[in-house]
């Protein structure tokens, strides 16, 4: 997050691309689904199962890096970029997930936090 209008998600190192979603002013006062999905050839942001924002990376985007995975921060740029705020059931998948399974998740998490 670089404000607390705007959530950031950009994956195989720094300037390959960014994407960027632009949030309404009441977005923090409640709960949401957020997912980065990068599959290689485009980065994207979904936000409680709907697609926000598309971006193709400058070269495509490998996840092989030497950086550690962060969330709520920047590991090359320490101190940059941080996420003040509360994460649950944060998870990882090892392939790009599809919009109908992204949906699905956002569904059952949805019951949780009602």
């Amino acid at each position: 997050m670089l404000n607390k209008n705007e959530i950031e998600f950009f994956a195989g190192g720094w300037g390959r691309g960014t994407c960027n979603v632009y949030l309404s002013s009441g977005f923090i006062d409640g709960w949401h689904h957020i997912a980065g999905v990068a599959d290689g050839l485009l980065l994207k942001i979904y936000i409680d199962g709907k697609l926000m924002e598309t971006v193709t990376p400058d070269n495509n985007a490998s996840l092989f890096s030497k950086a550690n995975w962060n969330l709520g921060r920047n590991e090359e740029f320490p101190g940059k970029r941080i996420f003040n705020g509360k994460m649950y059931e944060v998870k990882i998948f090892a392939v790009a997930l599809s919009p109908n399974e992204i949906a699905e998740i956002v569904d059952n998490e949805k019951q949780k936090y009602k």
